[in-house]
């Protein structure tokens, strides 16, 4: 059976990603009036702390979902690289999805178990030397309710990958969505009624429990309504999954890790080279061009689970006509966003704060380097719905002579912000940004202008009829 993405899907997801973004600034007039600074520095280290064992996912997720989507459209059998692809007519298979489900619940304990441990330990004695002692009995009991969530929202993890896997965007984003909501609701509440962290930590303790208490449901009903489709296959052991999906999971996770790494050594590199203020501009202007390119990539990811059953299909028309729609709304999000930001964001931020000063040339090489990383990064994940991993190594290897490039440019030519900028750009345009896009035309036997037109196209196309109504 062929996944279907929905029109309701693609609305759902960018909501999903618009809200999780904009919950941030949302909180932060409430966090900056009811919280002293010493428990907002407190607070941001939590989320620091946590974001970074979310880490310890290490690629299962994308694993584990491209496997479901799999078997959802119907395959026999799950290869460590490539897809066995499905009969025609073929129906969900069942017993393959329920292996899947519980190889998901025990590699996600272990892992959610493993990050928990880092917490309670390497975690624990961080904050317990930066925070002072003044503050330790306040904090303690905030923190051990934040670990608690944590491994709760790692845990559960599986279940949004299941989702994703089946192709029910709407119900993943509807469950995200409410979650995020019952958290921003919670934790306004708790800081007016003078709860402090550990009112936040409780908050989003509860919105985990709803995110997996709405996920597992929407699971169960889907598994239920196709229970009834038997397979005579092989049926799969929970160990045999993980080390089915453990060939990629871990190139995936290292890819995510580089990534991570390199990404917080920019900001540090600026710390250490340039002025606090122009790191704090830096780091500012690094965040918008990332939430603006993370929304842009709302319809791709929307659609991936639809690609992947297309790959198992071998139905590569419907696959391209996918993936330029994904690419030209990709960039006309991702250009018009910058204009209208450049045009009108950067007066406000000026407006608001005067000597907080948005250099627009380097804001522009910034987001063209952003936009052209994610670019290739977008063909990747499309690559990556073939089962295949081949720009493993390119990725971390250029990712890592970029921050190095950076260092040289910085500290020998003292290039400042544009060595910070230039030198990542460059290594990424010699190699990456031109050869997975043309890796993954070459499988579709089409051309990056036959996908930028069709894309137009159907841009024309969807506008006309908009205007008819």
């Amino acid at each position: 059976m062929e996944i279907k993405t929905k029109k309701s899907d693609i609305i759902w997801n960018y909501l999903g990603v618009f809200l999780v973004i904009s919950s941030q600034i949302i909180w932060l007039p409430f966090l900056l009036h009811y919280l002293s600074n010493e428990l907002l520095g407190i607070w941001y280290i939590f989320v620091s702390i946590g974001g970074l064992v979310t880490l310890f996912d290490f690629g299962f997720s994308s694993q584990f979902s491209r496997g479901v989507s799999y078997a959802w459209s119907g395959v026999t059998e799950l290869k460590k690289e490539g897809i066995s692809l499905v009969r025609k007519e073929s129906l969900p298979n069942i017993n393959l999805i329920k292996s899947i489900i519980k190889a998901c619940k025990m590699i996600y304990f272990f892992l959610a178990s493993i990050a928990t441990l880092i917490m309670c330990t390497g975690g624990s004695l961080y904050l317990y030397n930066i925070v002072p002692r003044s503050l330790h009995n306040e904090i303690l009991l905030a923190w051990l309710v934040y670990i608690i969530a944590v491994f709760f929202n790692l845990y559960i993890g599986y279940y949004v990958a299941v989702l994703q896997g089946i192709g029910d965007i709407k119900k993943m984003n509807q469950a995200k969505v409410i979650a995020r909501v019952v958290m921003l609701f919670g934790g306004i509440v708790a800081l007016i009624m003078q709860w402090g962290l550990l009112g936040l930590a409780v908050s989003y303790l509860l919105s985990g429990f709803i995110q997996r208490i709405l996920c597992k449901y929407f699971v169960s009903f889907q598994v239920r309504k196709n229970s009834n489709v038997e397979y005579e296959n092989y049926v799969y052991k929970p160990f045999e999954i993980v080390k089915i999906l453990w060939h990629n999971a871990w190139r995936d996770g290292l890819v995510t890790i580089s990534q991570y790494i390199t990404g917080q050594a920019s900001v540090l590199l600026c710390g250490a080279f340039l002025t606090l203020s122009d790191t704090g501009i830096y780091s500012v202007s690094l965040q918008i061009i990332n939430a603006i390119v993370q929304i842009a990539r709302s319809m791709s990811s929307s659609y991936m689970p639809a690609v992947r059953s297309m790959f198992a299909n071998n139905n590569l028309l419907s696959a391209t006509t996918v993936i330029s729609k994904s690419v030209v709304s990709y960039y006309i999000i991702t250009l018009l966003s910058i204009v209208v930001f450049i045009c009108l964001g950067i007066p406000i931020i000026q407006y608001i704060k005067p000597n907080f000063l948005i250099d627009r040339c380097v804001f522009v090489v910034l987001s063209i380097h952003l936009i052209l990383i994610d670019r290739h990064r977008l063909s990747a994940a499309f690559i990556s719905s073939l089962n295949e991993l081949p720009y493993t190594s390119a990725f971390i290897v250029s990712s890592f002579l970029g921050i190095f490039f950076a260092w040289m440019m910085m500290s020998f030519f003292n290039l400042g912000i544009w060595g910070l900028i230039l030198a990542p750009l460059t290594i990424q345009c010699l190699y990456n940004n031109w050869k997975w896009p043309l890796y993954l035309n070459k499988y579709l036997n089409t051309s990056e202008y036959t996908i930028l037109n069709n894309g137009v196209v159907w841009i024309r196309l969807t506008f006309i009829k908009y205007i008819r109504r």
